[in-house]
């Protein structure tokens, strides 16, 4: 529609039905939004409510039309999830954390896991607080049951962590899936550092805040190196076989030169994990955050300092 501006020229004026069309067409293309939604009709509260439900509706019925006839690895039907998620990341838990502390976060993690399925996904769009996360979502599934992703920015992933949910896609029961890949440790991993202590009932202090304090360059080493050794100790038998896969995936790692990680980093991180008693630990020490002082040492360097 055209209106006439100050001197008579001609502005092209877009109706409150196209602006909407418009936002939801880049949304779904690109998984850009406008935080206050201002194609939608009413105050700020209304309009972030109307825009972010069309949006996820939209997200919904697009990820269900490009899934049509299309199928996802099956998940067996028989899966105890909870049960069967604490089996797996208790070897990391043991390694990781102190005895006092294991059962509270193996209480959180085992039912952290969400395989990402055609009965689930559109409930699980619709249920995101962040729109990024449900865009990111929708294109795990697309991935998974081979349909085109959203647009030629989106990610392809197998997982992806929010807070303590942990997405997997249904691929992780693929017949077909590569040594040393084990998505579900991958990204129970960073639920280590996405956390604080206190939600999982530890006690927290001002240098102990996260379940674990990861350095920030280092989150995506620490849990590609936790998911590599994780597939190892489960799969090697002997100290020797483990010394021997972590040489093995020192060869494959190059596989991560594009994803802006240290391959060579990673390979000896876990090279020296397979050599070690507790592997976990070596993969903690190579990628904690620098140790913050306490009140006590703080005073004591400034005391020192003004003498």
């Amino acid at each position: 529609m055209l209106e006439y501006g100050a001197g008579g020229s001609r502005v092209a004026v877009v109706s409150e039905t196209e602006a909407i069309a418009n936002a939801i067409e880049r949304y779904l293309r690109e998984g850009a939004y406008e935080v206050d939604h201002p194609a939608w009709p009413g105050n700020f509260l209304d309009r972030a409510r109307r825009g972010r439900d069309d949006l996820l509706a939209a997200l919904g019925a697009e990820v269900r039309r490009r899934g049509v006839d299309r199928e996802h690895a099956p998940v067996p039907r028989d899966l105890d999830l909870v049960s069967w998620t604490r089996r797996k990341v208790t070897p990391m838990v043991e390694g990781l954390f102190p005895a006092a502390e294991r059962e509270a976060v193996l209480s959180l993690l085992e039912r952290s896991v969400v395989f990402l399925t055609a009965g689930n996904i559109e409930e699980v769009l619709l249920g995101q607080m962040w729109l990024h996360t449900a865009w990111a979502l929708a294109n795990l599934y697309l991935s998974s049951v081979g349909a085109a992703l959203l647009g030629p920015g989106a990610p392809s992933l197998l997982g992806l962590s929010a807070e303590t949910t942990c997405y997997v896609s249904a691929d992780y029961f693929a017949e077909q899936q590569r040594r040393f890949d084990d998505y579900v440790i991958h990204e129970a991993a960073h639920v280590f550092h996405n956390w604080k202590r206190r939600n999982t009932g530890l006690r927290e202090t001002r240098t102990r805040e996260w379940l674990l304090d990861i350095e920030f360059r280092k989150r995506e080493t620490f849990a590609y190196s936790c998911e590599a050794y994780g597939w190892i100790v489960e799969h090697a038998r002997t100290r020797r076989e483990r010394i021997a896969m972590g040489q093995e995936y020192a060869a494959v790692v190059t596989r991560f030169r594009d994803e802006d990680l240290d391959a060579e980093e990673l390979a000896s991180i876990v090279g020296e994990a397979c050599e070690s008693r507790n592997g976990w630990k070596v993969i903690l020490r190579r990628c904690a955050a620098a140790k913050k002082m306490t009140r006590r040492e703080t005073l004591a360097l400034l005391t020192q300092g003004a003498r």
